[in-house]
């Protein structure tokens, strides 16, 4: 009887605790959470990125093979080649451009042999590495350089951080149909401020590769039939005289597909297809390439990033001239816990951008980044901030005046380059309705729907409990008082408001395209000053208080 009697005493234990755990839930407001699996923060756990330089002639078996050996062999001055685990051949990228000696660079992903070894384990793995080759590089083989170390770090666009989100985020819908005079861009004369065209050949024999997240060919498809008589973006980009190419099968996807950044809690595919439709609007006959390396969640990895960038120089339909759209930065932050060592480690993604850049009918165009800090804003983010990456920051709104006052940077903007002086500024708007850029959305639009007490918080304090302020703030449409935290509704029209520096680094993207069909024209070589020349020459007469060139973009 005294068995049965405790049966039933943890039995209705049990229902009182899942009865307060779903009170709590639906108070709070995160019943039914819309995530990814696993959130995660600077970069991918277990998983060590090497960087070698070597010779042309080298396979990815051969370099396998020169790798494995050097990480079993017995060596009592590293031991810590003893925990990690040989790279297999299809891992091993070797990125197919040659620095001014003429080697070239692979990036090896190896793992731990520990599964279950932590955050700090993989950090003082990574340090006591860093440690043996500031003695200098490793050489294997005599000919396979060993130059550097770092963690897979993690690439995120559309960051709303770590709480509060910033802006930068969350797409709002447009519940009515705009008309082309809505989402067309006008460029402004610097003198005038009247309309000026943009080029005549509009972004002819261009070709724009853009790394981002991607729908799939069929959700387009059925976009295309639902919306097709009233969109005239989407005709463009999708219709039978298509300017858009989708590539989506980047091995590294499949590894990220349960993966998030931590601030990324919403559903995201269109984020790439919003700035391939900023960069159509601007430059029509553009051959536009959306390159998914992204998780619909808005996450990557260095590892993707540099399989991206390998399909974009190697597939034969991604042709030159070329500018490689990147609204996207490294989620790693200078502020912190991770010691200041881990922090230099991005010589291989450095070394990529390198390579990248220096190809004479190559540009590279990246969005600064969205993130708010209390003492000003935060510099600028790789790659936006590396050497002859053109970065690009966000202004606030739209003005119809030429004083430094109407060139404000927006509320989320990094710094535009390093240093900012070599960036340029554009409008990125803020967050709701008719505050953002105006652009194309063909997915469900996520809803912050708030919980009980997060409410009645707000109320009093004027913050929720995830650092929320209520409208105007993020996240958008709130729904109080509701069961699910994040969620979706129905989009009726096929268009969305989005603010951040994702979206005024396609603008830059969209000006250098026409700018550049001009100069194939005219068969006029091109080099990277002279591009910068040409946005000086758009430039407005008055800079930000930071010196950033300001180009006087409108929509509308």
């Amino acid at each position: 009887m005294s068995d049965n009697l405790a049966q039933i005493l943890r039995r209705l234990w049990e229902l009182l605790a899942s009865f307060l755990a779903t009170l709590w839930k639906w108070l709070t407001g995160r019943q039914n959470e819309e995530h990814a699996e696993h959130e995660l923060e600077y970069f991918l756990p277990g998983e060590v990125i090497l960087h070698f330089e070597h010779p042309i002639g080298f396979t990815q078996e051969q370099l396998a093979t020169a790798i494995g050996s050097f990480l079993i062999q017995q060596d009592s001055d590293r031991p810590w080649k003893s925990l990690l685990t040989p790279p297999k051949p299809e891992e091993i990228l070797i990125f197919p451009l040659q620095n001014d000696a003429g080697s070239l660079l692979s990036i090896a992903p190896v793992r731990l042999k520990n599964e279950k070894a932590s955050q700090e384990d993989l950090v003082q793995l990574l340090l006591t590495i860093n440690t043996a080759l500031s003695q200098g590089p490793m050489t294997i083989l005599g000919a396979l350089t060993l130059n550097s170390v770092a963690p897979d770090w993690l690439i995120s666009n559309a960051s709303h951080g770590i709480p509060p989100p910033t802006p930068g985020s969350w797409p709002v819908e447009e519940e009515d149909i705009p008309k082309e005079a809505d989402w067309k861009f006008q460029l402004r004369d610097k003198q005038t401020t009247s309309p000026l065209p943009f080029a005549a050949e509009k972004g002819e024999k261009i070709h724009v590769a853009i790394l981002d997240t991607s729908p799939t060919a069929t959700h387009l498809d059925e976009a295309y039939e639902k919306w097709r008589s009233n969109h005239g973006l989407l005709e463009s980009l999708w219709g039978p005289n298509r300017k858009l190419d989708l590539h989506t099968k980047i091995d590294g996807e499949l590894e990220l597909t349960d993966y998030s950044v931590v601030g990324h809690g919403y559903f995201m595919p269109d984020h790439g297809l919003y700035a391939a439709g900023i960069i159509n609007t601007i430059a029509p006959e553009a051959r536009l390439h959306l390159v998914k390396i992204f998780t619909s969640y808005g996450c990557s990895s260095m590892k993707t990033i540099t399989q991206g960038i390998i399909e974009v120089l190697r597939n034969p339909e991604i042709g030159r001239p070329l500018i490689v759209n990147c609204s996207f930065g490294l989620s790693k932050d200078d502020k912190s816990h991770l010691p200041e060592e881990i922090h230099k480690m991005i010589t291989a993604l450095q070394g990529i951008f390198d390579r990248l850049t220096k190809e004479k009918d190559i540009l590279v165009v990246a969005a600064a980044g969205n993130k708010i800090e209390d003492v000003g804003r935060h510099p600028a983010s790789y790659p936006a901030a590396f050497d002859k990456v053109i970065g690009v920051g966000a202004l606030s709104k739209q003005s119809s005046t030429t004083t430094r006052e109407s060139y404000e940077a927006a509320t989320y903007s990094n710094l535009a380059d390093d240093p900012p002086s070599d960036g340029y500024m554009v409008f990125g708007g803020e967050p709701g309705r008719r505050k953002g850029v105006l652009g194309i959305y063909t997915t469900e639009l996520p809803v912050y729907a708030e919980g009980c007490l997060s409410f009645l918080l707000r109320i009093f304090t004027g913050r929720g409990l995830g650092g929320w302020a209520g409208p105007g703030h993020l996240p958008p449409r709130p729904r109080a008082l509701t069961i699910d935290y994040i969620r979706y509704e129905r989009n009726n029209t096929g268009w969305a408001w989005w603010a951040g520096t994702s979206f005024a680094a396609p603008v830059i993207s969209g000006i250098l395209a026409n700018w550049w069909s001009q100069q194939v024209s005219a068969k006029v070589p091109v080099t990277l000053d002279e591009a910068r020349q040409a946005l000086n020459d758009l430039s407005q007469t008055t800079t930000t208080d930071k010196n950033e060139k300001v180009i006087f973009v409108m929509q509308g």
